[in-house]
């Protein structure tokens, strides 16, 4: 469920605490050197300052996904087809995708890059079309071509712009993604002109009818049945360093927790605002593999967790400190 009111979030740190208490901390590997997209990814490594808000014409999304992609591709000077392609790759068009490092919506923005390209919910797919098509404007721009944009557009500009300079190299991920979307290697786009960088025009992906999207969109929020729950966790983030942490938000439901998330941070943006979610994973008790999602914020002390919670908690809040 989403949080609806401060009412409710109590009930959802209420209902982590009892899970907490009957389960055991679940395994997690790893996941080195996984690329994150760029929308996906903090500020780190992108242009100081927080970008223009985008003057949009409407705050709901129209119903007609292919004129949407078509009005954002015209605006930021993008080959349809290219941007069709990408977002199919993100999201498989879905509005309601949260990836396993928390990425939110058909654009698959991380919560702080989308605060910091001034996109307030990433979850309206109309807007978050038009926020996509713009930051990949920007990054063909900067790096000269389609191919390059998308590769920056999955692993950061940083990353790519040290892949150029052969300092780092760029992950298998992501040449996957370039190639997938392009029809060419990453490789191949270094030193190509921007006149020649029309992609591939034999991956056509078809953008989805009209109306699906919206119906997607209002459907009841259900797990995608991608990945196992042993996966599930397998793939996510190696957990803070840091000691201390805020418990905020827990569900059955990966999806539904960072969801809880996301809305009480809109409700609470200058307490929660700079902070991004960590997802822990907790194993409860049973024949299946079922587990207990917990989303949290660390912090480096104990009395900065607990000044936190103290300011959420006064701004109507709920709260628990854990020590990691």
């Amino acid at each position: 469920m989403v949080y609806a009111n401060n009412r409710m979030g109590g009930l959802c740190v209420g209902l982590a605490l009892t899970c907490a208490s009957i389960v055991q901390a679940a395994p997690i590997t790893d996941d080195q050197d996984k690329a994150k997209p760029a929308a996906t990814q903090s500020a780190a490594g992108q242009p100081a300052g927080p970008a223009r808000p985008i003057s949009m014409r409407r705050a709901e999304p129209r119903n007609d996904a292919c004129g949407e992609i078509a009005v954002a591709a015209k605006t930021f000077g993008l080959p349809e087809n290219f941007l069709v392609q990408l977002l199919w790759r993100e999201s498989r068009f879905n509005p309601r995708a949260v990836s396993s490092a928390g990425a939110i919506g058909i654009a698959q923005f991380m919560p702080g890059t989308a605060q910091w390209r001034g996109l307030d919910d990433p979850f309206n797919w109309s807007l978050s079309i038009q926020h996509s098509g713009r930051w990949l404007g920007e990054l063909r721009q900067k790096f000269g071509n389609l191919g390059l944009a998308a590769a920056a557009y999955n692993a950061g500009p940083a990353r790519v712009q040290d892949w150029l300079a052969g300092v780092r190299a760029l992950p298998q991920e992501t040449r996957n993604y370039v190639r997938n979307i392009t029809g060419r290697d990453a490789d191949d786009w270094v030193g190509m002109r921007d006149a020649e960088d029309e992609p591939n025009k034999t991956r056509k992906a078809e953008c989805p009818p009209q109306g699906a999207i919206a119906a997607l969109s209002a459907a009841p929020n259900k797990e995608a049945p991608v990945a196992s729950a042993k996966s599930q966790v397998a793939a996510m983030p190696k957990r803070s360093s840091r000691p201390w942490s805020l418990q905020l938000t827990g569900d059955r439901s990966r999806s539904t927790a960072l969801l809880q998330f996301v809305e009480m941070r809109r409700q609470f943006p200058t307490i929660l605002g700079p902070h991004e979610p960590e997802v822990v994973p907790r194993r409860i008790g049973g024949r299946a593999p079922t587990y207990w999602y917990q989303v949290r914020v660390s912090e480096v002390s104990r009395q900065s967790a607990t000044t936190l919670c103290e300011r959420l908690k006064s701004a109507g809040g709920q709260c628990l400190i854990i020590r990691n």
